[in-house]
């Protein structure tokens, strides 16, 4: 508890003060005072996110208890970062366009973050990389555009190769705790102290990305055992599954007519 605590502290700590797609998002206001009353409104929202995504992953695993999605026999997802999508378009079939309309909406929050991520990424290759190294050349509203699509390419590649490593959740929170350390530092050091020089901070920065990649990827971590799930499904040839037979059971139906992933529910007459 104390580790996701601190990681979780550290992470949006870094993210509030020292992320160039946070600082850009506030400068877009019309001055301080409507800067920091923006991130201070932020914050409870913040936390009301984080909590409502703790408990949709105990929604998940009280529904997925007695049937693991990931273990079953007929296994339909290959992944635990896919439970989240079949959990929606399982739970709502029913209701037709709800689980799209769901699925279409984590995808644009998604692409949200990531346009304002290739914003900030082309924001500070041109004004901290091509214009002191180019002083005559004119940066025009073409080239940012231009490196924006470089930058969208490269996302694009590092996805795949993030999602060869393991979980893409599991992946993106040690990445992201990897480099939000040392830049969390690097803002303290500019906000508390005027005696660090230009080529310490880069070398002490550089340091820590090598020991935060070193902690984070080579050690065998211990491994923790996942809380007690059951693979015991229904048959494909069962139309629903009910909890009443097991203990501390519900009377609520799971219905498995996505049990397979090229299985579909049959048209009613």
């Amino acid at each position: 508890m104390f580790s996701v605590i601190a990681q979780a502290l550290i992470i949006t700590m870094s993210e509030y003060g020292g992320s160039q797609i946070q600082v850009q998002r506030l400068r877009t206001l019309k001055n301080l005072n409507k800067s920091k009353l923006a991130a201070f409104l932020s914050i409870p929202m913040l936390v009301s996110f984080h909590l409502l995504c703790c408990l949709c992953g105990l929604i998940i695993y009280a529904y997925f208890l007695f049937c693991d999605p990931l273990t079953s026999p007929d296994s339909p997802i290959e992944s635990a970062d896919q439970l989240l999508p079949y959990f929606i378009t399982t739970t709502l079939s029913d209701l037709p366009g709800l689980p799209g309309l769901c699925i279409c909406g984590i995808f644009s929050a998604t692409l949200s973050t990531v346009s304002s991520t290739t914003n900030s990424l082309a924001s500070v290759a041109s004004e901290d990389f091509l214009k002191p190294i180019f002083p005559t050349l004119r940066v025009t509203v073409f080239h940012n555009k231009m490196i924006s699509l470089l930058f969208g390419v490269l996302c694009v590649g590092v996805t795949f190769l993030v999602a060869s490593l393991g979980h893409l959740v599991k992946m993106s929170i040690i990445i992201g705790g990897m480099v939000n350390g040392p830049n969390l530092a690097v803002f303290l050091l500019a906000s508390c102290t005027t005696k660090a020089n230009e080529e310490g901070v880069i070398l002490g920065m550089l340091v820590s990305l090598a020991l935060s990649a070193y902690l984070s990827f080579v050690p065998n971590n211990k491994t923790y055992p996942f809380l007690p799930l059951s693979n015991e499904c229904p048959s494909s040839e069962a139309d629903t599954f009910t909890f009443s037979s097991h203990p501390y059971s519900s009377e609520d139906s799971y219905s498995n007519t996505t049990l397979s992933p090229t299985s579909r529910p049959e048209p009613e007459e």
